[in-house]
């Protein structure tokens, strides 16, 4: 999991039978993250990782990469280095997949900097949350998962 906060995301998908699971943010991220697992039980790998730098050896490649939330008003620098890591991450047979919510009626102008660059490199596929209930009605339109496979 990308930018993972609290872990929330990846735990789940850990409970819901992933086989492995590793949850990433930058260094301030990690004691929660780290204590999170605990009160989970949980087996997940909490790794830092900064957008565009080094990757660890113990981030897999090639594999389901999640992000929830991570794309919000992001500079153009930040835009490009995400769009490097999920790159990375991911090479040629991964997939990637991005949850995002549109916070602002007439549409985030920074957030677009990051759409346009993975767009370039990447096939997507855009699916209406609403489809799945939770809360979310039909006509919301602004609540979105994206999935991600290189060109």
């Amino acid at each position: 999991e990308l930018g993972a906060g609290t872990g929330l995301v990846g735990l789940v998908a850990e409970k819901l039978g992933a086989d492995e699971v590793v949850l990433t943010d930058l260094s301030s991220g990690m004691a929660i993250l780290r204590r999170n697992c605990v009160k989970q039980g949980s087996e997940a790998k909490v790794v830092e990782l900064l957008w565009g730098g080094p990757i660890s050896s113990q981030v897999p490649r090639g594999a389901l990469v999640i992000g929830c939330d991570v794309v919000y008003n992001h500079d153009e620098a930040t835009s490009q280095a995400l769009v490097r890591t999920i790159m990375d991450l991911i090479g040629s047979t991964g997939t990637c997949m991005i949850t995002y919510e549109n916070r602002s009626s007439d549409g985030s102008l920074s957030d677009l900097e990051f759409f346009d660059r993975i767009n370039d490199v990447c096939e997507v596929e855009c699916v209406q949350l609403s489809q799945y209930g939770y809360g979310i009605s039909e006509e919301d339109e602004w609540r979105v998962l994206y999935r991600y496979t290189a060109k």
